[in-house]
């Protein structure tokens, strides 16, 4: 899941069982990614801060994916 900390500051919570590495992208909805980090998710609980200063307000896509889950979220940004 994803939360908002402020007007650009998000964290991205996920689980895994067992340590490897992913990635983690934000995209708007005509497809373009705004963000993109490579992650390591260990197991257990992980949490991913991310910024999104410089991005505007809209509705995005957010995805989470590794060789262990493959995951999309929809979230609006916004002030």
């Amino acid at each position: 899941y994803i939360y908002k900390l402020s007007a650009n500051e998000y964290h991205v919570v996920t689980h895994a069982i067992s340590q490897h590495q992913g990635t983690l992208s934000i995209s708007n909805l005509n497809g373009q990614k705004v963000y993109e980090q490579k992650i390591i998710l260990k197991e257990g609980e992980n949490t991913y801060p991310i910024s999104l200063a410089g991005v505007a307000d809209g509705i995005y896509l957010l995805n989470l994916s590794s060789r262990e889950l493959a995951n999309t979220i929809k979230f609006v940004k916004q002030p």
